[in-house]
């Protein structure tokens, strides 16, 4: 998404900072990962979240 054309959404998610990721889950977003970080981080990221496992 690129946040100059779409203000909207990226106020319906509260993205307040670039990179930011969101773990969605059946529409709802369940973690959020912000900040620039190497795959392998982000791998480890959503642990609590299984179906996202292995980004």
């Amino acid at each position: 998404m690129h946040l100059d054309e779409s203000p909207r959404t990226a106020a319906e998610y509260d993205v307040r900072s670039i990179p930011t990721l969101n773990v969605d889950r059946n529409g709802r977003v369940v973690k959020t990962v912000i900040g620039a970080k190497p795959r392998s981080a982000l791998e480890q990221e959503p642990a609590g979240v299984p179906e996202v496992a292995g980004l």
